[in-house]
C-alpha cells in the first residue's frame, strides 16, 4: 500500500515538473501524456490503497470472529465441566438415597417380623 502511494507521489512529482522540462524539447502533447499517466498512476494508487484498507478491515473482522469463537469454546468447556461435576454429585446423591431406601426397607421388614412374632 505504501509503496504504491510512494510510486504515485513520484509520478505526480514528475508530472508536476514536466512543464519545466517542456522547454527542453518536450512537446505539449508529451507533457499532457505525462500528466495523464501520472493521473492514472494516482488513481491506481488510490484504488490499491482502498483495496488494502478493505482487506485490512476484513482481516480485523476475521480476527474478532476468531477471538469470539475461542471465547465461546472456552465457555462451553467450562459449562461442560460444571455439568460433569453436577452429574457426578447427582449420581452420588442417588447412590446415598438408594442406600437409605435399602436401610428403610430392612427396618420395615424387621418391624414386620417383630409384629408378626407377637
Amino acid at each position: 500500500m505504501r509503496s504504491a502511494l510512494r510510486g504515485s507521489i513520484l509520478l505526480l512529482a514528475i508530472a508536476a515538473t514536466a512543464p519545466l522540462i517542456a522547454g527542453c524539447g518536450a512537446t505539449r502533447a508529451e507533457v499532457a501524456a505525462a500528466q495523464s499517466t501520472a493521473n492514472q498512476a494516482l488513481a491506481v494508487g488510490q484504488s490499491a490503497t482502498g483495496a488494502a484498507q478493505a482487506a485490512q478491515q476484513r482481516a480485523d473482522q476475521a480476527q474478532q470472529a476468531a477471538t469470539l469463537a475461542q471465547s465461546t469454546a472456552q465457555s462451553a468447556t467450562a459449562v461442560a465441566a460444571a455439568a460433569q461435576a453436577s452429574s457426578a454429585a447427582a449420581q452420588a446423591t442417588a447412590s446415598a438415597a438408594q442406600a437409605s431406601a435399602n436401610q428403610a426397607n430392612a427396618t420395615v421388614a424387621a418391624a414386620v417380623n417383630v409384629a408378626q412374632a407377637r
